[in-house]
Protein backbone atom coordinates (compact mmCIF):
# COMPACT_ATOMS: atom_id res chain seq x y z
CA UNK A 1 0.00 0.00 0.00
CA UNK A 2 1.26 3.42 -0.98
CA UNK A 3 1.01 6.47 1.25
CA UNK A 4 -0.79 9.27 0.20
CA UNK A 5 0.80 12.81 0.23
CA UNK A 6 -0.81 15.50 2.66
CA UNK A 7 0.79 18.22 4.56
CA UNK A 8 3.11 15.08 5.58
CA UNK A 9 2.99 11.55 4.37
CA UNK A 10 -0.11 10.05 5.55
CA UNK A 11 -0.88 6.34 5.85
CA UNK A 12 -3.89 4.80 3.74
CA UNK A 13 -7.16 4.78 5.69
CA UNK A 14 -10.68 3.79 5.17
CA UNK A 15 -13.42 5.04 7.36
CA UNK A 16 -16.46 3.11 8.28
CA UNK A 17 -19.83 3.90 10.33
CA UNK A 18 -20.24 0.37 11.55
CA UNK A 19 -21.25 0.11 15.19
CA UNK A 20 -20.46 -2.81 17.44
CA UNK A 21 -22.61 -3.78 20.95
CA UNK A 22 -20.86 -2.29 24.05
CA UNK A 23 -22.02 -2.28 27.73
CA UNK A 24 -22.12 -0.19 30.85
CA UNK A 25 -20.54 -1.69 33.59
CA UNK A 26 -22.40 -2.04 36.70
CA UNK A 27 -21.74 0.60 39.35
CA UNK A 28 -22.56 2.44 42.36
CA UNK A 29 -20.28 5.55 41.97
CA UNK A 30 -18.60 7.92 39.23
CA UNK A 31 -16.15 5.07 37.82
CA UNK A 32 -13.34 6.71 35.13
CA UNK A 33 -9.80 5.98 33.20
CA UNK A 34 -10.09 2.20 32.69
CA UNK A 35 -7.65 -0.66 31.97
CA UNK A 36 -8.19 -4.01 30.62
CA UNK A 37 -7.08 -7.00 30.09
CA UNK A 38 -7.48 -10.65 28.26
CA UNK A 39 -6.17 -14.02 29.96
CA UNK A 40 -3.40 -15.48 28.07
CA UNK A 41 -4.31 -18.99 29.00
CA UNK A 42 -8.45 -18.54 29.13
CA UNK A 43 -9.42 -16.07 26.88
CA UNK A 44 -12.94 -15.65 27.51
CA UNK A 45 -11.38 -14.67 31.18
CA UNK A 46 -11.18 -10.59 31.31
CA UNK A 47 -10.64 -8.02 33.45
CA UNK A 48 -11.36 -4.45 33.76
CA UNK A 49 -10.28 -1.31 36.30
CA UNK A 50 -10.93 1.72 37.51
CA UNK A 51 -8.92 4.49 38.58
CA UNK A 52 -10.66 4.39 42.45
CA UNK A 53 -10.13 0.47 42.66
CA UNK A 54 -13.51 -1.09 41.82
CA UNK A 55 -12.80 -3.93 39.03
CA UNK A 56 -14.96 -5.72 37.04
CA UNK A 57 -13.92 -9.26 35.91
CA UNK A 58 -15.54 -11.56 33.20
CA UNK A 59 -16.06 -15.46 32.40
CA UNK A 60 -18.17 -15.28 29.04
CA UNK A 61 -15.85 -13.54 26.92
CA UNK A 62 -17.27 -9.83 27.81
CA UNK A 63 -20.99 -10.98 27.75
CA UNK A 64 -21.29 -10.26 31.59
CA UNK A 65 -19.82 -8.57 34.23
CA UNK A 66 -19.49 -9.12 38.10
CA UNK A 67 -17.95 -6.99 40.71
CA UNK A 68 -14.73 -7.05 42.80
CA UNK A 69 -12.16 -4.29 44.76
CA UNK A 70 -8.77 -4.08 45.65
CA UNK A 71 -9.72 -2.65 49.14
CA UNK A 72 -8.07 0.46 48.74
CA UNK A 73 -9.34 3.99 47.65
CA UNK A 74 -6.66 4.40 44.39
CA UNK A 75 -5.93 7.62 42.46
CA UNK A 76 -5.43 4.61 39.41
CA UNK A 77 -5.23 1.45 38.42
CA UNK A 78 -3.52 -0.70 35.56
CA UNK A 79 -4.40 -4.24 35.09
CA UNK A 80 -1.67 -6.80 33.20
CA UNK A 81 -2.16 -10.41 32.69
CA UNK A 82 1.18 -12.74 32.84
CA UNK A 83 1.65 -15.42 30.32
CA UNK A 84 0.29 -18.10 32.97
CA UNK A 85 -3.18 -15.86 32.78
CA UNK A 86 -2.50 -14.65 36.13
CA UNK A 87 -3.79 -11.04 36.89
CA UNK A 88 -2.17 -8.55 38.51
CA UNK A 89 -3.48 -4.76 38.99
CA UNK A 90 -0.91 -2.12 40.35
CA UNK A 91 -2.39 0.79 41.86
CA UNK A 92 -1.48 4.41 42.81
CA UNK A 93 -2.04 5.77 46.31
CA UNK A 94 -0.59 8.78 46.77
CA UNK A 95 3.24 8.52 46.47
CA UNK A 96 2.85 4.76 46.29
CA UNK A 97 2.32 1.91 43.37
CA UNK A 98 0.91 -1.02 45.36
CA UNK A 99 0.80 -4.08 43.41
CA UNK A 100 -1.83 -6.74 43.98
CA UNK A 101 -2.58 -10.48 42.51
CA UNK A 102 -5.40 -12.34 41.65
CA UNK A 103 -5.50 -16.02 42.25
CA UNK A 104 -9.45 -16.42 40.95
CA UNK A 105 -9.42 -15.13 37.42
CA UNK A 106 -10.47 -11.53 39.06
CA UNK A 107 -12.91 -12.41 41.57
CA UNK A 108 -10.67 -11.09 44.82
CA UNK A 109 -7.36 -9.45 45.26
CA UNK A 110 -4.29 -9.83 47.66
CA UNK A 111 -1.89 -6.93 47.73
CA UNK A 112 1.57 -7.90 46.78
CA UNK A 113 3.95 -5.49 47.93
CA UNK A 114 4.56 -1.58 47.75
CA UNK A 115 7.18 0.76 46.13
CA UNK A 116 7.15 4.47 46.75
CA UNK A 117 8.01 7.11 44.58
CA UNK A 118 8.32 10.56 45.38
CA UNK A 119 6.57 13.05 42.48
CA UNK A 120 5.13 10.18 40.45
CA UNK A 121 3.37 11.61 37.45
CA UNK A 122 2.59 8.51 35.64
CA UNK A 123 3.66 4.51 34.98
CA UNK A 124 3.00 1.60 33.00
CA UNK A 125 3.66 -2.04 33.94
CA UNK A 126 3.96 -4.32 30.35
CA UNK A 127 4.38 -8.09 30.18
CA UNK A 128 7.15 -9.63 28.69
CA UNK A 129 5.61 -12.06 26.52
CA UNK A 130 8.64 -14.00 25.99
CA UNK A 131 9.15 -15.40 29.53
CA UNK A 132 5.75 -13.43 31.23
CA UNK A 133 7.87 -11.60 33.43
CA UNK A 134 6.68 -8.13 33.88
CA UNK A 135 8.25 -4.60 33.52
CA UNK A 136 7.59 -1.22 35.10
CA UNK A 137 8.62 2.45 33.66
CA UNK A 138 7.24 5.64 35.27
CA UNK A 139 8.04 9.24 35.06
CA UNK A 140 8.31 11.22 38.37
CA UNK A 141 8.69 15.05 39.16
CA UNK A 142 11.72 16.05 41.44
CA UNK A 143 11.88 19.05 43.51
CA UNK A 144 15.52 18.10 45.16
CA UNK A 145 18.66 20.07 44.20
CA UNK A 146 16.30 21.89 41.40
CA UNK A 147 12.99 20.53 39.24
CA UNK A 148 13.06 17.38 37.36
CA UNK A 149 11.79 15.41 35.25
CA UNK A 150 13.02 11.64 35.51
CA UNK A 151 12.01 8.42 33.52
CA UNK A 152 12.60 5.03 35.37
CA UNK A 153 12.40 1.28 34.71
CA UNK A 154 12.55 -1.65 36.57
CA UNK A 155 11.40 -5.35 36.78
CA UNK A 156 9.16 -6.87 38.88
CA UNK A 157 7.76 -9.58 40.44
CA UNK A 158 3.72 -9.34 40.32
CA UNK A 159 4.75 -6.24 42.94
CA UNK A 160 6.34 -8.46 45.42
CA UNK A 161 9.87 -8.15 44.48
CA UNK A 162 10.93 -4.85 42.64
CA UNK A 163 14.18 -4.76 40.70
CA UNK A 164 17.19 -2.55 40.21
CA UNK A 165 15.25 0.88 39.28
CA UNK A 166 17.70 2.23 36.77
CA UNK A 167 17.39 5.99 35.48
CA UNK A 168 16.44 6.01 31.91
CA UNK A 169 16.42 10.06 31.21
CA UNK A 170 16.24 13.18 33.32
CA UNK A 171 15.72 16.98 32.73
CA UNK A 172 15.37 19.94 33.76
CA UNK A 173 11.63 21.15 34.32
CA UNK A 174 12.69 24.80 33.48
CA UNK A 175 13.81 23.59 30.18
CA UNK A 176 11.47 20.84 29.44
CA UNK A 177 8.74 18.72 30.49
CA UNK A 178 8.26 14.70 30.15
CA UNK A 179 5.02 13.98 29.93
CA UNK A 180 5.04 10.25 29.52
CA UNK A 181 6.73 6.72 29.07
CA UNK A 182 6.19 3.38 27.44
CA UNK A 183 8.21 0.03 27.78
CA UNK A 184 8.29 -2.98 25.21
CA UNK A 185 10.05 -6.23 24.83
CA UNK A 186 11.44 -7.73 21.61
CA UNK A 187 11.43 -11.12 20.77
CA UNK A 188 14.93 -11.66 21.38
CA UNK A 189 14.24 -10.04 24.74
CA UNK A 190 15.71 -6.86 24.56
CA UNK A 191 14.01 -3.58 26.00
CA UNK A 192 12.52 -0.36 24.86
CA UNK A 193 11.59 2.92 26.46
CA UNK A 194 10.24 5.61 24.67
CA UNK A 195 9.28 9.23 26.28
CA UNK A 196 7.84 11.99 25.12
CA UNK A 197 9.16 15.68 26.01
CA UNK A 198 7.12 18.61 25.13
CA UNK A 199 10.30 20.49 23.75
CA UNK A 200 12.42 18.07 21.81
CA UNK A 201 9.50 15.43 20.93
CA UNK A 202 9.33 11.48 21.49
CA UNK A 203 12.84 9.81 22.47
CA UNK A 204 13.45 6.29 22.93
CA UNK A 205 16.27 4.17 24.52
CA UNK A 206 17.34 0.44 24.98
CA UNK A 207 19.34 -2.15 26.44
CA UNK A 208 20.26 -5.49 25.15
CA UNK A 209 21.48 -6.77 28.02
CA UNK A 210 17.92 -7.18 30.45
CA UNK A 211 18.51 -3.62 31.15
CA UNK A 212 22.15 -3.57 32.96
CA UNK A 213 23.21 -0.74 30.82
CA UNK A 214 21.22 1.65 28.35
CA UNK A 215 22.35 3.77 25.30
CA UNK A 216 24.86 7.00 26.13
CA UNK A 217 22.51 9.19 23.96
CA UNK A 218 19.07 8.32 23.54
CA UNK A 219 17.08 7.95 19.96
CA UNK A 220 15.14 10.90 18.46
CA UNK A 221 11.82 9.03 16.77
CA UNK A 222 10.05 12.25 16.00
CA UNK A 223 9.11 15.62 16.35
CA UNK A 224 6.41 17.51 18.91
CA UNK A 225 4.18 20.20 18.31
CA UNK A 226 1.71 20.81 20.85
CA UNK A 227 3.86 22.19 24.05
CA UNK A 228 2.85 20.83 27.13
CA UNK A 229 -1.07 20.58 26.53
CA UNK A 230 -3.24 20.17 23.90
CA UNK A 231 -6.29 22.61 24.29
CA UNK A 232 -9.20 21.08 23.34
CA UNK A 233 -13.05 21.98 24.20
CA UNK A 234 -13.93 20.32 26.84
CA UNK A 235 -10.94 19.25 28.58
CA UNK A 236 -8.86 21.20 31.25
CA UNK A 237 -5.84 20.35 29.56
CA UNK A 238 -4.34 16.73 27.76
CA UNK A 239 -1.15 15.81 28.05
CA UNK A 240 0.41 13.22 25.15
CA UNK A 241 1.73 10.06 26.57
CA UNK A 242 3.16 7.52 23.84
CA UNK A 243 2.06 4.11 22.91
CA UNK A 244 5.05 1.83 22.32
CA UNK A 245 4.36 -2.14 21.15
CA UNK A 246 7.38 -4.11 19.76
CA UNK A 247 6.15 -7.28 17.54
CA UNK A 248 6.07 -10.73 18.64
CA UNK A 249 3.99 -11.95 15.83
CA UNK A 250 4.90 -14.77 13.85
CA UNK A 251 4.40 -12.79 10.76
CA UNK A 252 6.59 -11.02 8.23
CA UNK A 253 6.46 -8.10 10.91
CA UNK A 254 7.93 -9.85 13.64
CA UNK A 255 10.65 -7.74 15.59
CA UNK A 256 8.89 -4.15 14.56
CA UNK A 257 8.69 -0.73 16.89
CA UNK A 258 5.40 0.70 16.67
CA UNK A 259 4.58 4.22 18.00
CA UNK A 260 1.64 6.14 18.41
CA UNK A 261 0.35 9.62 19.72
CA UNK A 262 -1.79 12.65 19.21
CA UNK A 263 -0.22 15.80 18.90
CA UNK A 264 -1.52 19.11 17.16
CA UNK A 265 0.80 20.32 14.10
CA UNK A 266 1.07 23.82 12.51
CA UNK A 267 -1.03 22.70 9.22
CA UNK A 268 -3.36 20.63 10.99
CA UNK A 269 -5.50 19.81 14.18
CA UNK A 270 -5.13 17.46 16.46
CA UNK A 271 -4.63 14.22 14.64
CA UNK A 272 -3.19 10.47 15.82
CA UNK A 273 0.04 9.78 14.77
CA UNK A 274 1.89 6.30 13.89
CA UNK A 275 5.64 5.45 13.36
CA UNK A 276 7.17 2.56 12.80
CA UNK A 277 10.91 1.01 12.54
CA UNK A 278 12.57 -2.33 11.92
CA UNK A 279 15.67 -2.21 12.77
CA UNK A 280 15.95 -1.68 16.50
CA UNK A 281 15.14 2.00 16.28
CA UNK A 282 18.19 3.25 14.64
CA UNK A 283 16.32 4.17 11.61
CA UNK A 284 12.55 4.99 11.73
CA UNK A 285 9.66 5.08 8.71
CA UNK A 286 7.77 8.27 7.44
CA UNK A 287 5.31 9.40 10.15
CA UNK A 288 1.71 8.70 9.27
CA UNK A 289 -1.74 10.13 10.41
CA UNK A 290 -4.10 7.33 11.29
CA UNK A 291 -7.79 9.11 11.60
CA UNK A 292 -9.66 10.27 8.79
CA UNK A 293 -9.36 13.53 8.24
CA UNK A 294 -12.27 15.70 9.54
CA UNK A 295 -13.24 18.83 11.36
CA UNK A 296 -13.00 17.20 14.99
CA UNK A 297 -10.20 16.22 16.89
CA UNK A 298 -8.43 13.02 17.67
CA UNK A 299 -6.90 12.46 20.67
CA UNK A 300 -5.95 10.03 23.67
CA UNK A 301 -4.71 7.37 21.02
CA UNK A 302 -4.16 3.52 23.22
CA UNK A 303 -2.22 1.11 21.02
CA UNK A 304 -2.50 -3.14 21.38
CA UNK A 305 -1.41 -5.85 19.16
CA UNK A 306 -2.92 -9.61 18.72
CA UNK A 307 0.33 -11.49 19.47
CA UNK A 308 -1.03 -14.23 18.01
CA UNK A 309 -2.75 -12.97 14.81
CA UNK A 310 -0.71 -9.79 14.10
CA UNK A 311 -3.14 -6.79 13.82
CA UNK A 312 -2.71 -3.50 15.06
CA UNK A 313 -5.03 -1.62 16.68
CA UNK A 314 -5.85 1.93 18.22
CA UNK A 315 -8.55 3.64 20.50
CA UNK A 316 -9.08 6.98 20.18
CA UNK A 317 -11.94 9.81 20.72
CA UNK A 318 -12.83 12.12 17.94
CA UNK A 319 -15.10 15.16 18.43
CA UNK A 320 -17.51 16.17 16.13
CA UNK A 321 -15.96 19.51 15.40
CA UNK A 322 -13.16 21.70 16.36
CA UNK A 323 -15.52 23.71 18.33
CA UNK A 324 -17.72 20.63 19.78
CA UNK A 325 -17.00 18.57 22.66
CA UNK A 326 -19.68 15.93 21.55
CA UNK A 327 -17.55 12.86 21.31
CA UNK A 328 -17.19 9.44 19.88
CA UNK A 329 -14.52 6.17 20.12
CA UNK A 330 -13.18 5.32 17.26
CA UNK A 331 -10.94 2.40 16.40
CA UNK A 332 -8.66 1.94 13.93
CA UNK A 333 -6.81 -1.17 12.74
CA UNK A 334 -3.80 -2.46 10.23
CA UNK A 335 -3.05 -6.09 9.02
CA UNK A 336 0.20 -4.98 7.19
CA UNK A 337 2.06 -3.32 10.43
CA UNK A 338 1.17 0.06 10.16
CA UNK A 339 1.58 0.65 6.78
CA UNK A 340 -2.21 1.55 6.03
CA UNK A 341 -5.26 1.44 8.27
CA UNK A 342 -8.93 1.14 8.69
CA UNK A 343 -10.95 2.89 11.26
CA UNK A 344 -14.42 1.76 12.49
CA UNK A 345 -17.05 3.65 15.04
CA UNK A 346 -17.63 1.88 17.94
CA UNK A 347 -20.00 4.13 19.60
CA UNK A 348 -23.77 4.39 18.03
CA UNK A 349 -24.06 8.13 19.56
CA UNK A 350 -21.99 11.17 20.70
CA UNK A 351 -21.55 11.45 24.14
CA UNK A 352 -20.10 14.13 26.26
CA UNK A 353 -16.31 13.98 28.70
CA UNK A 354 -15.45 15.51 31.33
CA UNK A 355 -13.05 18.50 31.59
CA UNK A 356 -10.77 16.61 34.23
CA UNK A 357 -10.71 13.40 32.12
CA UNK A 358 -6.83 12.68 32.35
CA UNK A 359 -6.70 8.83 30.06
CA UNK A 360 -10.20 7.54 29.44
CA UNK A 361 -9.73 4.42 26.95
CA UNK A 362 -8.01 0.97 27.21
CA UNK A 363 -7.59 -2.09 24.67
CA UNK A 364 -6.49 -5.20 23.88
CA UNK A 365 -6.43 -8.12 21.91
CA UNK A 366 -5.94 -11.50 21.87
CA UNK A 367 -6.24 -15.06 20.07
CA UNK A 368 -9.07 -12.89 17.83
CA UNK A 369 -10.32 -11.53 20.92
CA UNK A 370 -10.91 -7.33 20.78
CA UNK A 371 -11.77 -5.68 24.55
CA UNK A 372 -11.72 -1.84 24.64
CA UNK A 373 -13.05 0.15 27.20
CA UNK A 374 -13.57 4.26 27.25
CA UNK A 375 -15.14 6.69 29.92
CA UNK A 376 -18.05 8.21 29.22
CA UNK A 377 -19.84 11.10 31.10
CA UNK A 378 -24.30 10.94 31.16
CA UNK A 379 -25.59 13.63 33.16
CA UNK A 380 -23.22 14.69 35.44
CA UNK A 381 -21.94 10.81 36.02
CA UNK A 382 -19.42 8.55 34.26
CA UNK A 383 -19.68 5.49 33.53
CA UNK A 384 -17.32 2.71 32.43
CA UNK A 385 -18.54 1.29 28.65
CA UNK A 386 -16.83 -1.80 27.29
CA UNK A 387 -17.09 -3.73 23.73
CA UNK A 388 -15.73 -6.81 23.24
CA UNK A 389 -15.79 -7.36 19.60
CA UNK A 390 -13.92 -10.51 17.72
CA UNK A 391 -11.58 -10.68 14.92
CA UNK A 392 -14.07 -11.83 12.75
CA UNK A 393 -16.74 -9.19 13.38
CA UNK A 394 -13.88 -6.28 12.89
CA UNK A 395 -11.31 -7.42 10.53
CA UNK A 396 -13.62 -9.89 7.87
CA UNK A 397 -10.81 -9.62 4.87
CA UNK A 398 -8.58 -11.16 7.10
CA UNK A 399 -8.29 -14.90 8.06
CA UNK A 400 -6.71 -16.43 11.23
CA UNK A 401 -3.41 -18.31 10.29
CA UNK A 402 -2.95 -21.21 11.29
CA UNK A 403 0.26 -22.72 13.29
CA UNK A 404 1.44 -21.28 16.81
CA UNK A 405 3.87 -18.33 17.61
CA UNK A 406 7.50 -18.95 17.77
CA UNK A 407 8.98 -18.76 21.03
Amino acid sequence: MRYILTSLLAFYFTFSLAQFPALELPAQKNLSEPDVAISLKKENNMVISSSTGEMFYSDDSGKSWNTSSLGISADGVTVVSDNKGVFYAFATKGEEVVGFKSKDSGASWEEEGRQRFSGLINYQVVNNINNGSLGFTCVVKSEEDGCKNTVYYSDLNGGKKWGKIAKIAEVSCEEQTITGSALGFSPDDRMYVAYLSTQTGILMDRSYDKGKTWLYKDISVADYFAGDSLLMPGLNEHQTEPQLILDVTSTQYRGGLYLTWDDKRPTAGTNIYFISSRNNGDYWNTIGQVNEASDGQHFMPVMAQDHEIGVIYILYYQTESKESNATDVIIAYSIDGGASFVNKKLTSESFQIDQALRSGLSIKAHNGNILASWTKHVNGKATLITSMITQKQLVPELKIPSGKRKK
